[in-house]
C-alpha cells in the first residue's frame, strides 16, 4: 500500500491535524532516484527525487491543491510558490521525505503532476541566489536591517585583543570568542602609498610614526569559517552533524572580509562641522601665522554646526584625532580684503605639517578680487592625539582684512562600528557552500530520523563510517549484469584549483606557473575519456610575506614575521585592489620578539595566519592549496614550514580529500557495475550510500539506486563502483576446518583457536550463508531443526571454496542459486560456470575450474545440465592455428549409482577450418564429476566449457532411507511427530 502525507506549508513539519493524506491513482506509478556521489557527475552530490507522478482530481485533493485549476478563483490557502512537506509511505514503512512541487495541472486528465525532492539536496534549493550577507539580516524591520552583533570598533585595542582567540571584539553579547580575527596584513593603504615596513625607529617600530605608521583603519577582519556555515543552515531552516565541521580542524579556518573595498565599512563617528557665529577681524598673527577662531560647534546659533564625541575645542579651535585612522578633512574662509592688494594663505594643518593649502593675491579694498573664499579638502591618515587646525598666512597685506564666515568639518574619521555583514564578500550562500563541498569533497545527507538536520562528511570519512551490507540474494539472477569499464566517467584532464586574484602574489604566481598557485593538473591516459573536470571556485590562494625594512624586498628586520599582502602595485607605490576572498588557519599565537605599534599602542605577539593548518607545518599538516608540491612564498622561513622536517611539504587539498575517490574511477583496475536486485521499502528506507556492498564475493561502492518502483514488487536496477581501496579480497584470515551435524560450520583462525563465527564476510566468501540472528556461519540454513546429513569437512583450505558433498558453488567466477524445499528439505543448486583444459594429443584431459573446486555429486545428489564447447588450435606438430570448433552437449549424472548420461544435442556444430574429431565425456567418481576432452594428435587445442547446471541434493532421502513405511508408502512418525528408523 502507497500512501503520500502532505503537511501544512505555513508550518513545515505540522501536527498529525494538519495533516493531508492525499489521494492517489489506483495504480500509481510512483518512481524513486536515490544517489549521493554519482561518478559521471564527481563535483556534485545529490538526493533522493522522485521522477514526477499523477494526483487525480478528487475532493480531498481538490480542497488541498485549493482549486489550483480554476484559474478564476482567487481564495485557498495553497501557494505553488512554496514548499510543500510530504511523507511517502509504502507498506507502512517511509521511503522518502522532502518537499513535494506541483508542476502541472492535466485539465483533460483531470490531475495533479507531482514531483519530490529529498531534503538535502532542497538545502541548495533553500539557499537560491542568497547573497553570505543575508544571513545577518533583521527581517522584522522595515527597511531590512542588519544585525549589529558581529559590528566591532577598529582600534589598536581590539586589534590587539583578536589575536587571541578566547577574546571576543564583537558588539553581540552572545557572538562565540574568536569569531573575528584581524590579522596583521598590508592592503595597500599606507599614507604615503607604500607597502608596511619596519625596521628601529621606521614605520611598524617607530611609535611616533604618522605617515609610515600602521593604523587600525588600514586593517581587514577576517571571520571564522565555521559560524558563517552555521548561520547558512541556520537561516535556511536546518541543522547539522558533522565530526568535521565540529573539529578543532576546521574551526581554526578563517575567511578575509572587505577584499573588494577599498577600505572597512563602518558607522559614522568622531564627525564635526565648526563655524564662526559672526564676522570678526582678522586673528592675531604670530609670527605671520594666525588661527582661524571657530567659536561654534553645538548648533546654537542655527548654522547647522555639531561635534558628535566632543573632538573639537571651540577654545583651543582645534581638532584633536581621537584614534588613529584616515580622516577627510574640509575647510572653507571667506575673507574680505580692507587695505591694500596683497597674498593671502589659508591651510589645514596636522602639528607642523601642512596637509593642504591655497594661496589667493587680494585687490585692493573695494575693487574687483578684493574678497575671496578658500575651499579646502583633504583626505589623510592621521595618528591618536593629532591636532588639525585651520591657519591663515598674510604676508602681502598691510592692512588687516576681515573674516566674514568660515567653517570647519571632519566629514569621515575612524572610530565607528565596523559593518562586519557589508564586508561580506558579494558570493551566494550556494556558491559558498558548493565550494567548501568540492574543497573539502563533503557529502550531505539528510539525517533518516530527522530530515532538517544534515549529516555532512568528508567523503573518505563517511565511507569509513559505512558498514558491511550483503547483497548477493537481493540480485534478480533473470536480468543483465554488466560489468564495463569507466571510460564513460573520466575526464580527459583533472584540473582542481583557486580562483584567479588581482594582488600582487597570485598575480606573480600566475604569470610564473602559467596557472594558478596550487593547481592540481593531470592528463589522464585513456583515449575513450573526454572533457575537463574542474571545481567552482570561489576563493583564491593565500600567501604571508616577510615585512620588509626601508629598502624594501627581499630586506627585512623581522625575519621571523610573517603577514599577509593584498594589494597590488600601482606605478612605484601600491594600492587596494578588488579580488576574490581567500582562507587561511589560525594556528597560534607567535611571538615576535621585538616591539612593534598600531598607532602607537604596542604589541609583541600576534595570531599567525597561514595556508598551512600548523605552524611550522610539516608533511603531515594539512594545505589549503590543491596540490602538493608548489611552494609558496617565504617556504624556506621556519615560520611557515619547519626546515629540519624530513618530509617538509604539507599535504594538498587534492591528496587529502579527492585522490582515494578518483581512484575509484580513474585506477586501471576501476570498475563500473550494474544489476537489478529486489529491493524492499525498508532498504530504500535504510540504505546508507557509504557501506560496503558485497556482491558474488566482490565489494563494491553504491552510486545509485535508479527506478525504484514503489509498490509493484519488481526489481531496481543499482550501479555500483569497484570498491577499491575497501576491496574484500584477502579480509578473511579465518579457513573452514569442520563442517558440524547442527549445520554450522567451524573456522580456524590464524592462531590455531576455532569459531564459528568468523563474520559474515568471510562466511559469505566460502559460499556459505550467514546466520545474523544467531551469529553463526552454516553450511545448511534449513530452518533451525535437523540440518539433515553432514556435508564433508574441507579437504583443501587454501581453495576459494569448501569441497564438501553439500551444496556449494563450483566456482566464485559465474553464479550459485540455492533453493531449498520448505517441506522435503530437498536443496536445488543453479550453477553457471566456465572449465578450462589444454590438450596435447589424442587422450582425455580433465577440464578443471581455473579458480574453483572440483564437483560435487554424492549419492543423494542428481545432477544435469548443458555444455557449451568452445575449442581452437594453438599450435603442434599436426595443428593448424584457429582452427576451431562450436558444439553442445547435454549430461544427466546419477550419484546414487555413479552414471553419466552424455549425448550432443541436435543443432549444427559451427567450425572453422577442418578441426576434426573432437570429443567431450564424463565420468563420475567418489563423488566428484569430471568433464574432458579429447583433440587430435599431435594438437595443441585450447577449450572452454561453459556449464549450466541443476544439482538436485535430495537430504532427506538419506536422513530416512531406513525409515519404517506404513503400506501406502508414507513413513510412520512417533513421539513429537518424530521418524521411526528400523535397526
Amino acid at each position: 500500500m502507497i500512501r503520500l502525507v502532505a503537511l501544512n506549508q505555513t508550518q513545515w513539519w505540522s501536527a498529525p491535524s494538519d495533516q493531508t493524506t492525499l489521494d492517489l491513482e489506483g495504480a500509481p506509478a510512483i518512481s524513486l532516484n536515490l544517489a549521493v556521489a554519482k561518478p559521471g557527475e564527481t563535483m556534485q552530490r545529490h538526493a533522493p527525487y522522485s521522477q514526477t507522478f499523477r494526483l487525480p482530481f478528487t475532493d480531498r485533493n481538490n480542497k488541498f491543491f485549493a482549486h489550483f485549476y480554476e484559474v478564476t478563483l482567487s481564495d485557498g490557502d495553497f501557494d505553488p510558490t512554496k514548499k510543500t512537506g510530504v511523507l511517502l509511505y509504502e507498506d507502512g514503512v517511509e521511503v522518502i521525505r522532502g518537499s513535494m512541487q506541483l508542476r502541472a495541472v492535466r485539465l483533460m486528465a483531470e490531475v495533479y503532476e507531482v514531483n519530490v525532492l529529498g531534503d538535502a539536496a532542497d538545502l541548495f534549493a533553500e539557499l537560491g541566489s542568497k547573497l553570505l550577507e543575508s544571513v545577518f539580516r533583521d527581517s522584522t524591520t522595515t527597511p531590512v536591517s542588519y544585525t549589529t552583533d558581529y559590528n566591532y570598533v577598529s582600534t589598536a585595542a581590539n586589534f590587539v585583543l583578536s589575536q587571541t582567540l578566547t577574546n571576543q571584539i564583537c558588539q553581540g553579547d552572545n557572538v562565540p570568542d574568536g569569531t573575528v580575527v584581524i590579522p596583521l596584513a598590508d592592503h595597500g593603504l599606507r599614507a604615503d602609498g607604500q607597502p608596511l615596513a619596519a625596521q628601529p625607529g621606521y614605520g611598524l617600530m617607530d611609535i611616533d610614526a604618522t605617515e609610515t605608521a600602521l593604523v587600525p583603519d588600514m586593517l581587514k577582519p577576517t571571520f571564522r569559517l565555521r559560524i558563517l556555515l552555521k548561520l547558512i543552515f541556520q537561516e535556511a531552516g536546518f541543522s547539522y552533524t558533522s565530526t568535521f565541521i565540529d573539529s578543532a580542524f576546521f574551526g581554526s579556518i578563517y575567511m578575509t572580509l572587505g577584499d573588494g573595498l577599498d577600505r572597512l565599512a563602518a558607522t559614522n563617528a568622531n564627525r564635526c562641522k565648526a563655524v564662526i557665529a559672526a564676522a570678526i577681524t582678522f586673528p592675531t598673527l604670530t609670527d605671520g601665522v594666525g588661527i582661524i577662531p571657530y567659536d561654534t560647534d553645538d548648533g546654537s546659533q542655527n548654522e547647522g554646526s555639531y561635534d558628535e564625541d566632543d573632538n573639537f575645542s571651540t577654545a583651543s579651535h582645534t581638532y584633536v584625532c581621537p584614534i588613529g585612522g584616515t580622516y577627510t578633512f574640509r575647510a572653507s574662509v571667506h575673507i574680505d580684503n580692507t587695505g591694500s592688494a596683497g597674498d593671502g594663505i589659508i591651510r589645514i594643518m596636522r602639528g607642523n605639517v601642512s596637509l593642504a593649502a591655497e594661496e589667493y593675491e587680494f585687490a585692493a579694498i573695494a575693487q574687483t578680487g578684493s574678497s575671496h573664499t578658500f575651499n579646502l579638502e583633504v583626505e589623510s591618515v592621521v595618528v591618536s592625539g593629532q591636532a588639525i587646525q585651520v591657519q591663515v598666512l598674510t604676508p602681502g597685506l598691510q592692512v588687516t582684512p576681515k573674516v566674514l564666515s568660515a567653517t570647519f568639518e571632519c566629514l569621515s574619521a575612524p572610530g565607528g562600528q565596523v559593518l562586519v555583514p557589508q564586508m561580506m564578500p558579494r558570493i551566494k550562500q550556494k556558491d559558498f557552500v558548493r565550494d567548501l563541498c568540492q574543497r573539502f569533497n563533503l557529502v550531505i545527507e539528510s539525517d533518516p530520523d530527522n530530515d532538517r538536520r544534515l549529516i555532512i562528511e568528508p567523503y573518505n570519512d563517511w565511507m569509513g563510517a559505512g558498514v558491511d551490507a550483503y547483497w548477493t540474494k537481493k540480485l534478480d539472477l533473470d536480468k543483465e549484469r554488466t560489468l564495463s569499464p569507466t571510460s564513460s566517467l573520466k575526464s580527459a584532464r583533472i584540473t582542481l584549483g583557486d580562483k584567479e586574484s588581482a594582488d600582487i602574489g597570485n598575480e606573480y604566481m600566475a604569470a610564473s606557473l602559467g596557472m594558478g598557485f596550487g593547481t592540481y593538473d593531470q592528463d589522464i591516459d585513456d583515449d575513450f575519456a573526454t572533457g575537463e573536470l574542474k571545481n567552482e571556485p570561489v576563493f583564491a590562494p593565500y600567501f604571508v610575506y616577510t615585512i620588509p625594512n626601508l629598502y624594501g624586498d627581499p630586506g627585512t628586520y623581522l625575519s621571523g614575521l610573517l603577514a599577509h599582502r593584498s594589494y597590488k602595485v600601482d606605478g612605484v607605490g601600491v594600492k587596494p585592489t578588488s579580488q576574490p576572498p581567500k582562507l587561511c588557519f589560525a594556528t597560534g599565537i607567535q611571538a615576535i620578539n621585538d616591539t612593534l605599534f598600531v598607532d602607537g599602542t604596542a604589541f609583541t605577539s600576534l595570531q599567525f595566519m597561514s595556508p598551512y593548518s600548523v605552524a611550522p607545518a610539516t608533511g603531515s599538516a594539512q594545505s589549503l592549496y590543491w596540490n602538493s608540491t608548489d611552494q609558496p612564498f617565504c617556504f624556506g622561513n621556519g615560520t611557515l614550514v619547519n626546515q629540519s622536517s624530513a618530509d617538509p611539504m604539507p599535504l594538498g587539498l587534492h591528496r587529502s580529500y579527492w585522490s582515494s575517490y578518483l581512484a575509484d574511477i580513474y585506477d586501471a583496475d576501476a570498475r563500473v557495475f550494474e544489476a537489478h536486485l529486489h529491493l524492499t521499502p525498508s532498504d530504500i528506507r535504510n540504505v546508507r550510500f557509504n557501506d560496503r556492498f558485497h556482491i558474488l564475493g566482490a565489494a563494491y561502492k553504491l552510486t545509485e539506486i535508479s527506478g525504484y518502483e514503489i509498490g509493484t514488487g519488481e526489481s531496481t536496477l543499482c550501479k555500483f563502483l569497484r570498491d577499491i581501496d575497501r576491496s574484500s579480497f584477502g579480509a578473511c584470515s579465518s579457513l573452514p576446518t569442520q563442517s558440524n551435524s547442527n549445520g554450522t560450520v567451524t573456522f580456524t583462525n590464524a592462531d590455531g583457536s576455532t569459531t564459528t563465527n568468523p563474520g559474515q564476510q568471510c562466511c559469505e566468501s566460502f559460499g556459505y550463508t550467514y546466520d545474523g540472528q544467531n551469529n553463526t556461519c552454516r553450511w545448511n540454513n534449513n530452518g533451525h531443526g535437523n540440518p539433515g546429513a553432514v556435508p564433508d569437512s574441507p579437504t583443501d583450505a587454501q581453495d576459494p571454496l569448501t569441497n564438501t558433498s553439500g551444496p556449494g558453488p563450483v566456482s566464485p567466477v559465474g553464479t550459485h542459486t540455492t533453493t531449498t524445499a520448505e517441506g522435503s528439505g530437498s536443496v536445488t543448486i543453479t550453477d553457471k560456470f566456465n572449465l578450462t583444459a589444454e590438450s596435447t594429443g589424442s587422450s582425455a584431459t580433465d577440464a578443471t575450474a581455473p579458480v574453483g573446486t572440483t564437483i560435487r555429486l554424492d549419492e543423494n545428489t542428481i545432477g544435469s545440465g548443458i555444455v557449451k564447447v568452445s575449442s581452437t588450435t594453438v599450435g603442434g606438430s599436426s595443428g593448424t592455428a584457429f582452427t576451431s570448433k562450436f558444439e553442445t552437449w547435454r549430461f544427466l549424472a546419477n550419484g546414487r549409482d555413479a552414471s553419466v548420461s552424455f549425448s550432443k544435442t541436435s543443432g549444427t556444430t559451427l567450425t572453422s577450418g577442418s578441426p576434426g574429431t573432437r570429443s567431450l565425456s564424463a565420468t563420475l567418481t567418489g563423488g566428484v564429476l569430471t568433464f574432458q576432452v579429447t583433440g587430435g594428435t599431435n594438437k595443441i587445442i585450447n577449450w572452454n566449457l561453459e556449464v549450466d547446471m541443476v544439482r538436485l541434493y535430495a537430504t532427506n532421502e538419506v536422513e530416512f532411507r531406513d525409515a519404517l513405511l506404513t503400506e501406502a508408502g508414507a513413513r510412520i512418525a512417533g513421539v513429537n511427530d518424530r521418524v521411526i528408523l528400523q535397526e
